[in-house]
């Protein structure tokens, strides 16, 4: 008996507790969104060459979430990549910088 209103008491505190962080959460107001705001998108070329993989096919748009000057940096951020169910390749472009792609295409 002692031990199911313990069990209770603490599934009780335990909802309580998670409702009023959700509360706390949602409280703040999203910005309004204007109908006539335009976002523009910057698209940069550059030319790359796989690094890894250097008879990986070259596509013409990269989608590139990271960018790093140190090669070992690139492929620690690509090891999480994968950890994440990515398949990430690593380019590097005409200045010597490396930039890990998530998504290829031409």
């Amino acid at each position: 008996m002692i031990y199911t209103r313990t069990l209770f008491m603490v599934t009780l505190c335990t909802l309580m507790m998670a409702c009023s962080s959700q509360k706390k959460a949602t409280t703040s107001p999203a910005p309004p969104i204007m109908e006539n705001e335009l976002t523009e998108i910057t698209v940069r070329e550059e030319k790359v060459q796989p690094v890894d993989l250097p008879d990986e096919t070259v596509y013409k748009y990269y989608v590139v979430i990271g960018s790093f000057k140190v090669i070992e940096n690139a492929r620690k951020f690509r090891v999480d990549l994968v950890k994440e169910d990515f398949l990430p390749v690593i380019l590097e472009n005409e200045n010597g910088l490396f930039r890990v792609s998530v998504a290829s295409t031409d």
